[in-house]
């Protein structure tokens, strides 16, 4: 993904996180976006190709109000897992990948207030043209959002878990041109009021 496209990501995860909050209340906010190209190709020839590509993010935010006896704990992990593969030849055999995943989480001072926000997308094409073989493109996303209130009257938790596959391949003899093009896209948020 272009570097504009993640910058207007970022900037619209701010704005949905932040729409309902004023900004005196605002403590901490954290956002993150990982994600890769991964692709291979062979052309002509015989022989194989694999790549793979494993990004993962974690983010953590911790506030105590020592006068009220609360405090707020929250954290998201994530990762992006890209795989492609393609063995044949003479012909044109591959993969291109490009994903991403973006969140965001922001809490208030003094705690009581937090929000969450994972979005994830996996673009992915897989292509045979002519030639003699197969092509396999495999990315997911896994995310876990966790949040956490401690006062002292008891304990409040939320948590929420996110996954997505995409899993293409083709394969076949001369005769078979095939290209699959496809794309994933998983969003998810909490918040605790």
């Amino acid at each position: 993904m272009h570097k504009m496209h993640k910058f207007s990501a970022v900037s619209m995860v701010l704005v949905f996180l932040l729409s309902s909050w004023s900004f005196a209340d605002v403590g901490q906010i954290q956002t993150f976006i990982i994600g890769g190209d991964n692709s291979l190709g062979l052309i002509e020839g015989a022989g194989a190709a694999a790549n793979a590509n494993l990004m993962t993010v974690e983010l953590n935010q911790l506030t105590t109000d020592d006068g009220s006896g609360v405090t707020a704990l929250q954290f998201q992990v994530g990762a992006v897992i890209q795989g492609a593969n393609a063995a044949g030849g003479y012909g044109l055999l591959g993969a291109v990948q490009d994903g991403q995943a973006v969140g965001a989480q922001v809490q208030t001072i003094p705690p009581g207030e937090q929000l969450q926000y994972l979005n994830a997308e996996l673009p992915q094409l897989v292509f045979k043209i002519g030639g003699i073989g197969a092509a396999l493109g495999v990315q997911s996303f896994t995310g876990v959002q966790v949040q956490h209130i401690l006062t002292p009257f008891g304990i409040s938790a939320n948590v929420q878990y996110m996954g997505v596959a995409a899993i293409d391949g083709i394969g076949g003899g001369p005769n078979n041109n095939s290209i699959l093009s496809k794309g994933i896209n998983i969003s998810g948020g909490q918040q605790f009021r």
